[in-house]
C-alpha cells in the first residue's frame, strides 16, 4: 500500500463485493500527483478523469481491479477518497454515434403511490436516440407499473422493437425500489434493459456500523432481490456500480455522478437516505437537471462545500420529497427555474414542511426554510400526482 508523507488515514470502510475505501485528510496537490504516478508505475491504467470546480477524480484499472479516486483539495486541507473494488463494467468515456429520433425530455410521472406515507419518486428521461433513462420507481403499486410501461411504449420510436432502458437508482429504500422489483419481474419481454446503475452500501441495524438503517434487513433484501432478477431475467444487462466522478454518455446526454455515500465516510452514515447517489444530467441544449434522491442535510453540506458552478442547474428534483434533508445553501448554488417535488398534490400544497413554514417543536424556530426559499426563487413547481414532461431544448412543459 502506498504510504503518504503526512496524510491521516481513516479506518477501512468495507464496500460490497469485497471492495473497500480509505479516506485521507491532509493530502497536498503534490502528494495526490505522486500517488497517481505510483498507481501508473504499479501497472494501473488511467481509464478516465474528471475535474469539477477544482476537485479531481480518476478511475484506474488493472486486469482484475479498479481504483476510484476523489480528491477535494479545499476540504480538511486536502481530502482524498481511495476506493478499491473488483473490476466491473465501465461505460464508454465519450459519446458514441447515434441517430436522433426524439427530442430529449425530462418527465416526472404522475403516480398513485405518491400519496403513500413514503412517497417515492419516478422520473423518465428520453434521450435523443429515443431510448430512456428511468430513475428509481416508487412503492409497490400495480397501477404505477402499468403506467410506466404504457408511457415507455407510447414514447418509444417506431424504429425500436421495444423500449430501450437504462435504470438509475439513488438508494434502496422501499419507496424508491419496490416498483423496480415489481416492474422488472414482470416485463423482461417488454423492455430491453441495457444498463443498471447504482451504488449500495453494506447496511447494518447496529449503530456501531459505518452505515446504519433501522430497516437494514428489509432494504438489504431489496438489493438481493434486484440482483437476482437482473441475473435471472436480464443476463445481458450491463451493471454499473458507479462512483463519484464517473460519467455516462447517452445519445446527447451526459450523466455525471456527483455524490455517493463514499464521500460522507468516515462520518457516520446514519440513515440509508445519506447513501443517496446524486446524478447531474447535461443535455445537448446545455440545459441541466440535478437529481438529489433523498439526500440529507449532511450530503447537501458536503456538496455545497465541495462544489460551485457544477451545481448550477435549470431543473432540480427536490431533496427527500421536501419532507427532510436539504439546505438553503445547496438551493442557492443550484438556482433552478424548475423544481420537481416527488410528493402528492395535497402535501405539496398544504404540508408545513413542504411549504417551509414548520415551527420546530424542540427549538421553537422556523425549520424547513430551505423549502420556502426554493419556492421563492424557482418559477415553476410540479408535484407527482400529475405527469409533466419538460422539453430540454426550451424548458417548455407538456402536461
Amino acid at each position: 500500500m502506498y504510504e503518504f508523507e503526512s496524510a491521516v488515514r481513516s479506518d477501512k470502510y468495507i464496500l460490497r463485493d469485497g471492495g473497500y475505501e480509505y479516506s485521507y485528510s491532509g493530502v497536498s496537490d503534490d502528494e495526490f500527483s505522486k500517488f497517481k504516478l505510483w498507481l501508473q508505475n504499479s501497472f494501473y491504467v488511467e481509464y478516465d478523469i474528471a475535474n469539477w470546480d477544482g476537485n479531481s477524480f480518476a478511475t484506474f484499472v488493472s486486469y482484475k481491479e479498479q481504483i476510484n479516486l476523489a480528491y477535494y483539495p479545499e476540504i480538511e486541507s486536502g481530502t482524498l477518497k481511495v476506493i478499491t473494488t473488483k473490476r466491473g463494467y465501465l461505460p464508454p468515456t465519450f459519446f458514441e454515434r447515434y441517430e436522433k429520433l426524439a427530442d430529449a425530455t425530462v418527465t416526472q410521472l404522475g403516480r398513485v403511490g405518491a400519496s403513500r406515507v413514503a412517497a417515492g419518486e419516478l422520473f423518465v428521461i428520453q434521450v435523443e436516440d429515443g431510448s430512456f433513462v428511468v430513475i428509481d420507481g416508487g412503492p409497490h403499486c400495480d397501477a404505477d407499473c402499468d403506467e410506466l410501461l404504457r408511457f415507455l411504449w407510447k414514447r418509444k420510436p417506431e424504429a425500436h422493437r421495444k423500449p430501450r432502458v437504462a435504470w438509475l437508482v439513488t438508494h434502496a429504500h422501499s419507496d424508491h425500489v419496490e416498483l423496480i422489483i415489481d416492474f422488472l419481474s414482470a416485463n423482461c419481454e417488454n423492455i430491453a434493459l441495457e444498463l443498471f446503475c447504482w451504488n449500495n452500501p453494506i447496511m447494518s441495524a447496529s449503530k456501531d456500523a459505518p452505515c446504519y438503517d433501522g430497516g437494514a434487513e428489509r432494504y438489504s433484501q431489496h438489493v438481493v432481490d434486484i440482483e437476482r432478477i437482473l441475473k435471472e431475467k436480464y443476463p445481458n444487462t450491463n451493471i454499473f456500480n458507479c462512483h463519484t466522478g464517473q460519467s455516462l454518455y447517452l445519445a446527447g446526454c451526459k450523466i455525471e455522478i456527483i455524490h455517493t455515500h463514499e464521500d460522507i465516510f468516515p462520518a457516520w452514515i446514519w440513515n440509508l437516505n445519506v447513501a443517496s447517489t446524486t446524478f447531474k444530467f447535461t443535455f445537448n441544449s446545455q440545459k441541466t437537471f440535478l437529481v438529489l434522491g433523498d439526500s440529507e442535510t449532511n450530503n447537501c453540506i458536503f456538496m455545497s462545500e465541495a462544489y460551485g458552478d457544477i451545481l448550477d442547474c435549470d431543473m432540480v428534483q427536490v431533496s427527500h420529497h421536501g419532507l427532510n434533508g436539504a439546505t438553503k445553501e445547496i438551493y442557492e448554488k443550484i438556482k433552478p427555474s424548475i423544481a420537481f417535488w416527488p410528493i402528492d398534490k395535497d402535501r405539496f400544497e398544504n404540508d408545513e414542511k413542504c411549504l417551509g413554514i414548520r415551527i420546530s417543536p424542540t427549538t421553537g424556530k422556523m425549520s424547513f426554510y430551505h423549502n420556502a426559499y426554493l419556492r421563492s426563487i424557482c418559477s415553476l413547481h410540479y408535484h407527482s400526482s400529475k405527469t409533466v414532461s419538460i422539453n430540454t431544448t426550451n424548458l417548455q412543459a407538456m402536461i
